[in-house]
């Protein structure tokens, strides 16, 4: 018996920067009675269940009353690009198999964040070197070279 009505403002999230993002959902619950509500995610593949808290996750429940759970995401940076769904469902912890509600099925696109790449030190030291070398070795052959100067041996 579907005991919870779950709904939330929009079909898609879209993560931030940094790869996080919030979701809220709206729980009200159908049941008649007084419940005690559990909610967790159920993710699908690629989307992995580590990604996922939901804020408030068990609440006391009177009958018709509309509670609010949010899901929070927090997509690792080196995940590459994805897309996948996921969901809210919530459960009455007094008889599970018989108090639930499973809610609407959210996209969820995990673009890939490029990794700045490190800076080629060893090559800039060559480069300088280099340059700093060229310059002494113009240096020198000029003043070794100026006319009305002789080398001696």
């Amino acid at each position: 018996m579907a005991a919870f009505a779950i709904t939330t403002a929009s079909s898609s999230v879209t993560l931030d920067a940094g790869g996080t993002a919030q979701v809220p959902f709206t729980v009200t619950n159908t049941s008649g009675q007084r419940l005690h509500a559990r909610a967790r995610v159920v993710p699908e593949a690629p989307a992995q269940a580590q990604w996922f808290t939901v804020a408030g996750e068990e609440q006391d429940s009177p009958a018709g009353a509309t509670l609010q759970f949010v899901v929070q995401l927090a997509v690792p940076r080196q995940t590459p690009t994805s897309s996948s769904r996921f969901r809210l469902d919530v459960v009455g912890v007094e008889n599970p198999d018989e108090l639930y509600g499973q809610g609407p099925s959210i996209s969820l696109e995990v673009r890939a964040v490029a990794q700045p790449r490190p800076v080629p030190w060893l090559w800039i030291i060559v480069a300088a070197a280099a340059v700093v070398l060229a310059g002494v070795t113009a240096l020198a052959w000029v003043l070794t070279h100026r006319p009305g100067v002789q080398v001696q041996a």
